[in-house]
């Protein structure tokens, strides 16, 4: 997340700054939204992200409850 900040933000600003010649405390909204959008895209926390753990963890339940039954199934048939 640090360099996240460094590279997407703090730099971009600092490169700002010298092409004005001019220091302020000042940041433009457009680096805070990149900067938004690169954190979500590599960290994770879209709703889309959300939903494809929640599916991920289904289908891991799913399949787990697939082999319970297989392995019931060919028990059931060695004993019949």
């Amino acid at each position: 997340m640090i360099n996240a900040v460094y590279q997407h933000c703090l730099y971009i600003k600092k490169l700002d700054d010298m092409n004005k010649d001019e220091l302020s405390n000042e940041m433009d909204e457009s680096i805070l939204t990149d900067l938004w959008k690169h954190m979500e895209d590599t960290m994770g926390g879209r709703s889309f992200d959300v939903h494809i753990t929640r599916l991920t963890h289904f289908s891991y339940f799913l399949a787990l409850f697939a082999i319970i039954i297989s392995i019931l199934s060919i028990t059931l048939s060695f004993i019949v």
